[in-house]
């Protein structure tokens, strides 16, 4: 019988242990894989680029769980290896998965401040400032690009 794991290349995840589970790099939450294990998987075999295809192919289905904390320190981690255009990929994810996020807003404001874009580092910040007005991180950058 096929179900919805199947057709991910993953093992049949109902009839695994929780040991194998993780070693396939597999975590099951609700009934669902994480998206960012899988991330992971396809970036160790294929690089950024295909890991990015597969997440943005993945995001919006039910079968994956997404954790924003963890994209989003994967996204510092690129961020402050100075690969700045692929942090920008990983948190433009994170803002679309969790639009109500005012942290999300934040760190992709501060990719385009690493950029040098303050014009796009702005906008963010005030989205993330709009979402949660006690954001004091947002509020001091607005005022440290406003006095440039």
């Amino acid at each position: 019988m096929m179900t919805p794991f199947m057709q991910y290349d993953y093992l049949h995840v109902e009839q695994e242990s929780e040991a194998a589970k993780l070693k396939a790099g597999l975590f099951v939450k609700d009934r669902r894989l994480s998206a960012y294990l899988k991330y992971h998987k396809i970036l160790d075999e294929n690089g950024f680029d295909k890991a990015l295809e597969k997440l943005n192919q993945i995001k919006n289905e039910d079968l994956f769980f997404f954790e924003e904390a963890k994209f989003n320190t994967e996204g510092y981690q690129l961020l402050m290896s100075e690969k700045i255009d692929q942090a920008m990929k990983i948190f433009t994810i994170v803002t679309e998965k969790f639009p109500e996020s005012s942290n999300a807003f934040d760190s992709l404001a501060e990719g385009y401040l690493k950029k040098g874009d303050t014009k796009m580092a702005k906008k963010h910040y005030k989205k993330a400032l709009e979402l949660n007005p006690e954001n004091e991180n947002a509020m001091n950058m607005i005022k440290e690009i406003d006095k440039k």
